[in-house]
């Protein structure tokens, strides 16, 4: 379910609990995964935790709308205090199929939302001026080119993560523009997905980064 909430629920309201696919028992988020015999190894981590959520530049919340510049970005919400994200994949939907690099970046607290990054882009597009390419904050997590596509092929694009990710406490995915064309393009919202699991600090996940 997209998270359509204002910031100060998703930072006070805790998790939902879920059902565990093999017995049923509904468990909190906040459960230790740990193996049947104890270990801390990951190994009987909750896949039941998995989460899904989708972000669109067009929530002031987390986004940058196209309607000011054509080169719209958006932002995951942070993980709630205390805890941090288990990313499995990432993914973009661009409606209105621009051919454009786009890519994800780990945002730090210094740069984790539309506020602190408007304008903090080194490239701004033909028509508006308003600089929404190349982040000058964040780590480049992998990109999508789109050159030559057409509308349809561009409606979802995935990416294949190297390894698994971590977001820590205060920090965002971001997917923006990756490339210095200032061409105006279409004006049209973008929407990023995430699949992961929100965890407290100090739970193993089963990742062999």
């Amino acid at each position: 379910m997209p998270w359509t909430g204002p910031w100060g629920t998703w930072q006070d309201t805790p998790a939902s609990p879920v059902a565990s696919p093999s017995s049923g028992v509904i468990q909190s988020p906040s459960a230790d995964a740990v193996s049947p015999a104890g270990g801390s190894d990951g190994c009987g981590f909750d896949w039941g935790q998995m989460r899904y959520e989708e972000f669109s530049s067009d929530d002031p919340l987390v986004g940058l709308p196209a309607g000011s510049s054509a080169m719209p970005v958006v932002f995951s919400r942070p993980p709630r205090n205390g805890f941090f994200w288990f990313v499995l994949a990432l993914g973009y939907r661009d409606p209105g199929g621009n051919s454009r690099q786009r890519g994800f970046f780990l945002m730090p607290p210094n740069g984790n939302g539309p506020l602190t990054m408007n304008g903090n882009f080194f490239y701004a597009d033909s028509i508006s001026g308003v600089a929404r390419s190349i982040p000058k904050i964040g780590i480049r997590l992998t990109g999508s080119f789109l050159g030559g596509f057409t509308a349809q092929s561009n409606e979802h694009v995935g990416a294949f993560l190297q390894s698994t990710l971590i977001v820590p406490p205060q920090w965002s995915i971001m997917l923006a523009q990756d490339d210095p064309s200032n061409s105006p393009g279409t004006a049209t919202p973008v929407f990023m997905q995430v699949a992961f699991a929100e965890l407290p600090i100090g739970t193993p996940v089963p990742y062999g980064g």
